[in-house]
């Protein structure tokens, strides 16, 4: 299911979420911590916030891809530390009928 057609209108969504959240708060810049998982599209993520930032000049867009350099082993090791809770889905639905059926 992840890294489909539909995940990237679902990162659209998201992302377009978080966009008018940090306008309407006036925050100078965003960002999106979806670049962490390998399994997330920085490419396209970047690209799809490219696109919204022209809805909100005066927000401006934090091109990341928190990946690189053991990005995500990093965020995995400080969730250990500090006994974070990390789920092992994205966060939609279909996604979490994947891996419950994995884990069956």
């Amino acid at each position: 299911v992840e890294g489909g057609k539909v995940c990237l209108r679902c990162h659209a969504y998201r992302l377009s979420l978080a966009y008018q959240y940090a306008a309407s708060h006036h925050y100078d810049y965003f960002t999106t911590v979806m670049t962490v998982s390998c399994k997330k599209p920085s490419k396209e993520l970047n690209e799809i916030a490219e696109k919204l930032a022209k809805q909100y000049p005066n927000t401006k867009y934090l091109y990341s891809d928190f990946k690189k350099n053991n990005g995500q082993k990093i965020g995995i090791d400080i969730a250990k530390e500090y006994q974070l809770y990390r789920q092992n889905y994205c966060g939609c639905l279909p996604s979490l009928n994947e891996r419950k059926k994995q884990t069956a």
